[in-house]
């Protein structure tokens, strides 16, 4: 279980999003832009149908965005009340049914080998010991199925968000890097592990307009997966099929 204050915080996060209301899928902004190239990623490993659960889901977007393109049931866990009803928002937006399910990721209440497809967004840097919940999302995946996530570790120098190591345990508190997750998974019991660093653009960039935005982030686009994304972009993805 995370810290109660954790809990708080992102309540009040996901409270102000829910006021906003979700983007529309198609608008041109940098939230759809980041889950259309995850979706870049994904796509090879998401399932023809089946269930998919993302656990930590803040607002479900990435999970709406699957279940648009895809006759799949979706599973939308979180710990926040507030997110939940952030998910069915997204949902509405999108078009889509989502199960909504409160629970937390180290306990998540699902049965053994019960999804086709496991994905998380920037929910594994928050736990001092994501271990734990990593073994939870593959314990309730299906053989062959697989699990994805979206991770942002504390490092000494990114190019992004250098306020973050001010603004508190809430926003990352782990420094665990691909490789350490590629070994975790293959532990777990996981193969085909693909792993790889992005992130590599400038900071505050994505406030800017679409098109200069647009502009310069398909500037940036080659560097994705390379060595100055592994030193200096703000995240990384990983996925691993678990073993049949």
């Amino acid at each position: 279980m995370q810290p109660r204050e954790d809990q708080e915080f992102w309540g009040k996060e996901w409270d102000s999003a829910a006021a906003e209301g979700p983007d529309h899928p198609d608008a041109a902004t940098w939230h759809n832009e980041i889950d259309r190239r995850l979706m870049e990623f994904l796509r090879p490993f998401l399932p023809a149908r089946g269930r998919v659960a993302e656990v930590g889901c803040g607002s479900g977007r990435l999970l709406s965005r699957i279940g648009r393109e895809l006759p799949v049931e979706l599973v939308a866990v979180d710990y926040s009340a507030p997110a939940i009803q952030l998910v069915r928002q997204s949902a509405r937006a999108f078009g889509v049914s989502a199960q909504p399910v409160l629970a937390d990721a180290t306990c998540l209440g699902f049965a053994d080998r019960t999804f086709d497809f496991i994905l998380s967004g920037g929910l594994l840097e928050h736990f001092e010991d994501p271990k734990p919940a990593l073994a939870e999302m593959v314990r309730i995946l299906k053989p062959g199925g697989v699990v994805f996530a979206a991770v942002v570790p504390r490092k000494l120098f990114s190019l992004h968000r250098p306020m973050h190591r001010w603004l508190g345990p809430q926003v990352f508190r782990t420094p665990y890097g691909p490789e350490r997750y590629a070994a975790w998974l293959k532990e777990l019991g996981c193969n085909e592990v693909v792993t790889q660093s992005r992130g590599f653009y400038p900071p505050l960039f994505h406030h800017l307009p679409a098109e200069p935005r647009g502009a310069i982030e398909r500037a940036f686009r080659p560097f994705e997966g390379s060595w100055l994304a592994d030193r200096l972009g703000y995240f990384f993805v990983f996925a691993g099929r678990r073993a049949l």
